[in-house]
């Protein structure tokens, strides 16, 4: 029991090294996913804040994803980025690209992942990010129109403050997702 965990910390052993990739792999995947699955959905919740036509409509496209199972989403991307077949790159062979092995070397595999990770949870973030725009009092909003602020004044100066506690709680609760993320690399 206990010696599996000394031949982690033990140089040379053979579980050290394999430990230690898959540590590193893993920040590098909390690093490259958690800032878009924040910003993006951020950018996306602003946007379907507006009083727009159809805004319903993409709303419910865009949080779709999330209740898809984890099989459906593998299946997806599996198809999408296989190396024989694959939709992207079908795609990438017609315009006369070099067609990598998507899933199989690095770093075209950690894009994957990344991709398909954004896009699956990013609708998730976007309907948290829109309660918490939502919740922002229209006066401000009128407030700063009277002033002529510009859309990025609004963004900085309101939006962003207004929202910050539950931008901190997205970000965390994504931290926390893609230590334990399992299903991703399976991809």
């Amino acid at each position: 029991g206990v010696q599996n965990y000394i031949d982690l910390f033990t140089p040379g052993s053979v579980k050290f090294q394999e430990f230690w990739n898959s540590m590193r792999v893993t920040v590098e995947f909390v690093v490259y996913s958690v800032p878009p699955l924040v910003l993006i959905p951020l950018f996306l919740a602003v946007l379907l804040n507006a009083k727009v036509p159809g805004r319903e409509f993409f709303r419910s496209v865009l949080f779709a994803p999330w209740v898809l199972s984890c099989a459906v989403i593998s299946l997806i991307w599996w198809w999408i980025f296989q190396s024989q077949g694959g939709l992207l790159n079908s795609y990438l062979d017609q315009i006369g690209l070099p067609t990598p092995r998507w899933l199989s070397t690095m770093p075209y595999a950690m894009v994957t992942i990344v991709v398909a990770t954004i896009w699956w949870t990013m609708g998730y973030n976007m309907v948290i990010l829109l309660a918490a725009l939502q919740d922002i009092p229209e006066y401000l909003y009128e407030a700063a129109s009277i002033d002529g602020a510009s859309p990025l004044r609004i963004l900085t100066s309101i939006i962003v403050p207004m929202s910050t506690p539950v931008i901190i709680a997205v970000a965390l609760f994504h931290m926390v997702f893609a230590w334990n993320d399992f299903f991703a690399p399976l991809i």
